[in-house]
């Protein structure tokens, strides 16, 4: 009776602590150059996990190196971005537009931030376009430019595969360098 018991109370510990309500939102879990990253950021665009984390801090940084060589998105095209697949639609309505499969993940991340599903897909909506226009602003000046003089043909899936993994590889390189300079430390 005392194992069954204890493995009972075992398995609530476990559940427990996986549940999204043990979240520390103000936990610190990188730094980027000076400026704390903490949970309830990374949970705006994903899970609080190693790979939520690591996706999140490489969209930061990619931010903060576009910036640094001038590259500036206006909140007019942060905007328009965010309405183009849905004109004239507010984000509570794109959000009610959504397959009810689709919205699992946004009343997941709702509920760890304690927000409505429907306030959570805005905050979404806004961090989402803004890393999505600032990460292609990136690619587009720093990689492709330098790409195209090989002559890729980017409507080929081989040559698309090869573009893929070198950005892929770029990025990591970047976030390596950024941690080796000491501009990042992800605790």
């Amino acid at each position: 009776m005392k194992a069954i018991t204890f493995g009972l109370l075992l398995s609530l510990l476990i559940v427990a602590g996986c549940s999204n309500a043990d979240y520390d939102l103000d936990e610190v879990v990188a730094v980027l150059e000076g400026e704390e990253i903490q949970a309830k950021y990374v949970l705006t665009l994903y899970p609080l996990d190693d790979e939520g984390i690591r996706n999140y801090v490489l969209g930061e940084v990619l931010v903060q190196e576009s910036k640094n060589m001038g590259i500036f998105i206006s909140e007019e095209e942060i905007e328009s971005n965010k309405t183009s697949l849905y004109q004239g639609l507010e984000a509570q309505e794109i959000y009610e537009s959504l397959p009810e499969e689709g919205k699992a993940f946004y009343e997941e991340q709702a509920e760890v931030l304690n927000v409505t599903p429907e306030e959570y897909y805005e905050i979404w909506l806004d961090v989402h376009h803004t890393h999505s226009a600032y990460i292609q602003a990136y690619i587009n000046k720093v990689i492709f430019i330098s790409e195209l003089e090989e002559d890729l043909d980017l409507m080929d899936l081989e040559d698309l595969e090869i573009m893929d993994q070198r950005i892929d590889d770029h990025m990591d390189e970047l976030v390596e360098l950024y941690k080796q300079s000491g501009k990042l430390t992800v605790m």
